[in-house]
């Protein structure tokens, strides 16, 4: 009879010493009146209270890619979500994943492979990524100067370089939406186009400006008076450049004699330059009509095919073109020509005047 009595009163002493515990913290489920005892919308539990807060169970994780030490099988179909407070400040990653970093304390969830931090204590990268370059901190405002440790990648996951973008890109003149291509001239907007072609691995740059200044623009600081300022190559040997002193430009291509073989005296002669018709004529496009002295593409082929890249059925957007340079060593093979025949001439008349004083 003491017995029951004593324990009566220690059930007794324990519930009137929880009430203000209790009376602290109010538990919403939904389950009674009035309906302020409602959670929020969206909840199926809130808890409230002005003074008190929910904690995490306190787990000391050893790795983010091992389930233990807590119980079961990180790979159960109920473990997905579960979320501690990790107090190892020393856990690690053994098997690098990036998408799994060690960030030592704070809230961390399994995602049914391993721990994500959400809230670490260390500062790291994970949290934000770009830098404030004033105090080495994460970067949190628009104006500040960033810079970020790692390789950046867009449309790529495993970026080869400090900056790798794969696919199209483009830079515009003006917050528009853009029509047409850069490529010839048909932009509503000036701007310029970086475009790989997914399928063939093929990339090309187009640029388009309004105005007289050159869309595209090479620059030197003063007193780098020689040098190139392009190079064309093909797997790693230079085939031209466009070179430049103070005050010119040149325009190369390779002839170096080490790089020739099968060297002969040309078959051609001042006979075929009498060949080449040399017209004047103004272009459909130019509504000025300025009249132009020079070849046409095609009667030249005929004549002189090196000189002269072949274009396709349509006219606009593959015409046939010529390079005009290289109808030079035709016109100094003529000159030659008529200078050994002018030799020759001289030669006879001296010998006929030799005649007629003799």
């Amino acid at each position: 009879m003491k017995q029951h009595l004593s324990q009566a009163i220690v059930f007794f002493i324990l519930l009137t010493s929880a009430t203000p515990i209790i009376a602290q913290t109010k538990i919403k489920d939904g389950t009674g009146a009035p309906t302020t005892s409602l959670p929020a919308a969206g909840s199926i539990l809130e808890l409230q209270s002005t003074q008190a807060g929910l904690r995490m169970p306190q787990v000391s994780l050893t790795d983010t890619k091992t389930w233990a030490p807590l119980l079961g099988s990180g790979t159960a179909a109920t473990s997905p979500g579960m979320t501690v407070y990790n107090t190892n400040a020393g856990i690690t990653n053994t098997t690098a994943d990036a998408n799994y970093p060690a960030l030592g304390k704070g809230e961390y969830y399994w995602d049914g492979t391993g721990w994500v931090v959400k809230n670490p204590v260390a500062t790291a990268a994970y949290v934000e990524p770009w830098y404030n370059v004033a105090t080495n901190t994460g970067a949190t405002g628009n104006t500040q100067n960033i810079y970020q440790m790692g390789k950046i990648g867009i449309g790529i996951t495993t970026p080869q370089s400090l900056l790798d973008v794969r696919g199209t890109t483009k830079i515009l003149a003006n917050p528009v939406v853009q029509t047409g291509s850069f490529w010839n001239g048909t932009s509503n907007v000036n701007g310029f186009e970086v475009t790989t072609d997914q399928a063939s691995g093929d990339v090309w740059v187009g640029i388009q400006r309004t105005g007289p200044v050159a869309p595209l623009h090479l620059a030197k600081p003063a007193g780098n008076t020689t040098g190139p300022m392009l190079l064309f190559s093909i797997g790693g040997s230079a085939i031209g450049t466009i070179s430049h002193t103070a005050t010119s430009v040149a325009y190369n291509t390779t002839s170096d004699i080490r790089l020739k073989e099968n060297i002969n005296a040309t078959r051609y002669s001042v006979a075929d330059v009498l060949k080449i018709k040399v017209v004047d004529y103004n272009y459909k496009a130019d509504k000025s009509k300025t009249v132009t002295t020079g070849f046409l593409a095609q009667d030249l082929y005929k004549v002189y095919p090196e000189a002269v890249t072949p274009g396709g059925a349509d006219e606009k957007a593959n015409p046939w073109q010529v390079d005009y340079s290289k109808v030079t060593p035709l016109l100094v093979k003529a000159i030659q020509d008529q200078q050994t025949e002018i030799t020759e001439l001289k030669a006879q008349i001296a010998e006929l005047k030799a005649l007629i004083k003799k």
